[in-house]
């Protein structure tokens, strides 16, 4: 509950962090400053109205959420699905956090996008942890990052991301982060590499995934 209450503390006041403070809240997954992720009306696309959502983009938004995830929305949109992405799902008038959650656990298919500054983020790891226990569905994403990184978290891309972790106390969350990330480290993913870091290769093949394990008509 406090973790929540500060969440929405700092998105509300644009309380700003330095590298050595606490996560700025720009680094969960699902939420942008607000002039971003709020409208004041709904907008007129189908893939933008309120509705139940059918598939949940986990990803560190600094990373890739204007570039590679932005794409691989449209293309889902394109494609009939509704998925919950903060900057295109929120309007104003909703609980921010409260919408997450519900989405978080209502959607059939999560898509996690693994970037090398995924693991700066404690929403994002704790998000994946939830999406393991839903037991749905997850479609990992290794978009700069190799499914290795995730075996050794405190090697590679992922190393100085839990050293600040573990600086703040965060020791039996951390225990739950590896053990998350080794789950998600055995599921057949997508990696940017296999594509020759094409991203609309790699964008084509996951639209095609997700039609091929969520039908559409599951969803009608």
């Amino acid at each position: 509950m406090w973790t929540c209450f500060m969440r929405i503390f700092e998105w509300c006041s644009g309380f700003s962090h330095d590298e050595n403070q606490e996560d700025p809240l720009v680094d969960s997954p699902n939420v942008s400053t607000p002039t971003s992720i709020i409208s004041n009306e709904p907008s007129s696309s189908n893939c933008d109205a309120l509705h139940t959502y059918d598939l949940f983009l986990n990803h560190r938004g600094p990373d890739v959420k204007t570039t590679f995830v932005a794409h691989l929305y449209d293309a889902l949109c394109t494609a009939g699905f509704h998925p919950f992405l903060d900057a295109k799902s929120l309007i104003k008038g909703q609980h921010a956090f409260n919408s997450i959650n519900e989405a978080l656990s209502g959607v059939r298919v999560h898509i996690v996008v693994f970037s090398k500054g995924y693991a700066e983020s404690k929403y994002c790891l704790n998000e994946l942890c939830d999406m393991l226990e839903s037991g749905k569905d997850i479609l990992p994403i290794f978009y700069d990052v190799e499914p290795e990184h995730l075996r050794r978290p405190h090697h590679g891309p992922f190393a100085a991301a839990f050293r600040k972790h573990l600086k703040r106390g965060r020791k039996d969350d951390i225990k739950r982060w590896e053990e998350a990330l080794l789950k998600v480290a055995n599921i057949n993913g997508f990696r940017l590499n296999e594509v020759n870091g094409d991203e609309s290769q790699l964008k084509k093949k996951v639209v095609m995934k997700v039609q091929n394990i969520a039908p559409l008509d599951v969803f009608q």
